[in-house]
């Protein structure tokens, strides 16, 4: 990764994982909506509620091609379900029960996870850019711009943690250890501001930047997320 990406505010690997998403979501509305190997693809997986949000916050008539497919292959797939009831039907051995049936294999039934394909984009995404930090790290002057910087989340330094070379690894739990405890004594602040000896403390924002450093950055909201794809350049 080139430097730069520590010189722009938050999570490297938080920035990352947008940028994937956005682009993915743009390239979607552009072309993809229609594609046959993508809309194949969607048959076994589907957008989490967050992606789904945006995707449904920009009105897009032109996905009807998307569902129109997408309907298609469901009715295939509970004509088969309703295929499978009467055979057993005939067969009372083997007759199954309320809750043990077998569903098609493309069924998504909500109690299940399913793999949302713009979330994998950004957890590629992300990946990358922590082995790239992890390249920083090795030299002295990545070490520096990367202390400089706002640093990894919470979560992705963990990530980076358990991938890093020992040595690497080393400095950055120190780094991580070093973030904590400072946002950790501006937190302490606050009870100084219940007992009446800290009225500054009232325009602090420290629990809402811990929360980077313990949940990790949020992906911005999903009308963000469908405004960014809408603008995003498409490049091949």
């Amino acid at each position: 990764m080139a430097s730069w990406r520590l010189r722009e505010p938050g999570c490297p690997a938080c920035a990352a994982r947008r940028e994937a998403e956005t682009n993915a979501l743009a390239w979607f509305f552009l072309e993809n909506y229609r594609e046959r190997a993508t809309l194949r693809a969607l048959t076994n997986s589907c957008y989490c509620v967050r992606h789904l949000a945006a995707l449904l916050a920009r009105p897009e008539p032109k996905l009807s091609v998307t569902f129109e497919y997408l309907v298609r292959e469901e009715i295939r797939l509970v004509r088969r379900f309703r295929d499978e009831l009467r055979r057993k039907r005939w067969a009372p051995l083997r007759r199954s029960k309320a809750g043990e049936r077998r569903l098609p294999r493309h069924a998504r039934p909500a109690d299940e996870p399913c793999r949302c394909p713009l979330c994998e984009s950004g957890a590629t995404a992300a990946t990358v850019a922590i082995e790239e930090v992890l390249s920083l790290l090795e030299a002295e002057e990545g070490r520096a711009a990367y202390a400089a910087s706002d640093g990894l989340c919470g979560p992705h330094a963990w990530v980076a943690l358990r991938d890093a070379p020992a040595e690497s690894a080393g400095w950055l739990a120190a780094d991580v250890e070093r973030r904590l405890q400072s946002i950790g004594a501006e937190l302490s602040r606050y009870f100084a501001y219940q007992r009446g000896e800290d009225q500054a403390y009232v325009d602090s924002d420290a629990w809402v930047r811990a929360t980077r450093l313990v949940w990790g950055e949020s992906a911005g909201s999903e009308r963000e997320l469908s405004r960014d794809a809408a603008t995003a350049p498409v490049t091949t």
